[in-house]
């Protein structure tokens, strides 16, 4: 068992490892068709404004999840 919240949550998070690759997934092919809708959409739309948002929340959580993926594949403990 970990010692601090800290290790709890990110043991938590790590025997979940697979729903995490799922979310990575999913977030990545969202990012795609948020991309692909600025050929789309037409510049100086509200809906232009709201893909720029959509592409600045969305690559947020990508990183953070690509990232706690990676920390938890490399760590060396044993997630059951």
């Amino acid at each position: 068992m970990a010692e601090t919240l800290r290790g709890e949550i990110l043991d938590h998070l790590c025997r979940n490892r697979d729903l995490l690759l799922i979310a990575v997934g999913l977030l990545g092919v969202f990012l795609l068709l948020t991309i692909i809708g600025f050929w789309v959409i037409t510049p100086g739309t509200a809906a232009y404004v709201l893909n720029a948002m959509n592409l600045v929340g969305l690559s947020v959580f990508f990183v953070c999840f690509t990232t706690l993926v990676v920390y938890c594949h490399r760590s060396e403990r044993v997630y059951k």
